[in-house]
């Protein structure tokens, strides 16, 4: 599930910023239909704003989207053509978006990439979102490719119908996510490479991520990263907590997330997490609407609603949870001679088929395999019902909390973010 490599020069693009004059970079330009090509002076966008080709923001630039803009990505064309395949992984061998053998050089020279080298500060409001879209009236999975950044803000955003919708470079200092929508995304909602430093921000709070054909968040080394106040449903992965660095570098703090209608709500590889007061729900998805030039996705089976890969260690602790019609609660796939060390406690089971399978996960003598009581689970009210079994079952060391996503000292009213 790796992100699109980007061939880039930064010699070429420090030549292009002393050389050639800004109307030529970027729009006005009489040869262009719209924004494309590399921006090397601090840019403000507004209003309504087209984008023709691929977008290249300089590592000394600033690009800063103001309330209420809305982009419009340009669909079969690219005036500037400038990332290039790279290798794919199992899951993207043979997806024409990234397989260089499958036609991934024309998908990448007819559709539009916005890749951030320096930063993009893109803070929209409550009343006045930032929208990027797609320009057909009748939108597809990867219409355009996404952003991807080193240096990225983002809030009151909604992003829909690319390849990724948000993914962190390798080194990157920061991505932050606050109150966005991400959905109908052919790959990845939002992702992380790995963390320039110690020092690199790295968190998805109070955003609604829905139908990502790989993962809604997808991690690779990226530090400590707190994922927190989230809605996801209709992703084949909700959370790929995963590190690719040999030091184990992640840590993930995940906290009052609800996971539904995901094939596999979090999968853990070689990284440290703790999950407290979530709602997971596993349901296999349909990859048939995943579909592009005659590619489907390929579809995730056989692994649990809380999924420990089969190499490298993992250290978790699940507390305060509830798990819910599933047909398995852990799925441990670790190695018999694994030193991963995983404990269950204060978690609700609730129509889980198999709460545990696998040797590495402790399950305490606190969890409860009763109904929950949801107000309404079937229109994704996952509040509790007064004189819920979960009111009040929560870890003592903790105040005895509610469990689920509305529990706990940390609670807010709201999880998720939709725009009205």
């Amino acid at each position: 599930m790796n992100k699109k490599a980007k061939v880039l020069s930064i010699i070429a693009i420090v030549l292009a910023g002393i050389f050639i004059p800004a109307w030529v970079i970027f729009f006005p330009n009489p040869f262009k239909l719209g924004w494309s090509g590399i921006i090397a002076t601090n840019t403000t966008w507004e209003g309504d704003i087209y984008v023709s080709g691929d977008i290249v923001v300089a590592p000394w630039a600033t690009l800063t989207i103001k309330p209420g803009t809305t982009i419009s990505i340009r669909v079969g064309g690219d005036d500037f053509n400038f990332i290039a395949p790279n290798e794919p992984d199992d899951l993207q061998t043979g997806d024409p978006t990234v397989d260089a053998n499958a036609g991934a050089k024309e998908y990448l020279n007819t559709h539009i990439s916005i890749s951030v080298f320096g930063k993009i500060i893109c803070k929209g409001t409550e009343e006045n979102p930032i929208r990027f879209f797609s320009e057909k009236s009748s939108p597809e999975y990867a219409d355009w490719c996404g952003i991807y950044v080193t240096y990225g803000e983002f809030e009151y955003t909604i992003l829909q119908w690319s390849v990724d919708g948000i993914f962190a470079d390798e080194n990157f200092e920061r991505l932050s996510v606050d109150h966005c929508l991400i959905s109908n995304n052919f790959a990845a909602g939002i992702g992380y490479g790995k963390a320039k430093n110690e020092n690199s921000i790295a968190y998805v709070k109070h955003t609604t991520i829905q139908d990502c054909g790989h993962e809604a968040v997808d991690t690779h080394s990226s530090g400590d990263i707190e994922i927190a106040y989230n809605y996801i449903d209709s992703c084949q992965v909700g959370l790929n907590i995963r590190d690719d660095a040999s030091d184990r570098t992640i840590n993930a703090n995940i906290h009052h997330n609800i996971i539904v209608d995901t094939s596999c709500p979090i999968l853990l590889h070689n990284s440290e997490a703790t999950v407290n007061h979530c709602v997971l729900q596993q349901t296999f998805q349909d990859t048939t609407r995943w579909t592009y030039n005659g590619w489907q996705m390929p579809e995730l089976v056989g692994l649990g609603c809380i999924n420990l890969d089969p190499s490298g260690g993992v250290n978790l602790l699940v507390k305060n949870t509830i798990i819910f019609d599933s047909p398995t609660g852990f799925l441990d796939q670790q190695e018999e001679t694994s030193t991963s060390e995983c404990v269950s406690d204060y978690n609700n089971f609730d129509s889980v088929s198999t709460p545990f399978e696998g040797s590495s996960v402790a399950a305490g003598t606190s969890n409860t395999y009763v109904s929950t009581m949801f107000i309404d689970k079937l229109n994704g009210d996952f509040r509790l019902n007064t004189g819920s079994p979960c009111k009040s079952a929560g870890d003592p060391a903790e105040g005895s909390p509610d469990l689920g996503a509305y529990g706990g000292g940390l609670a807010e009213a709201a999880i998720g973010w939709n725009p009205s």
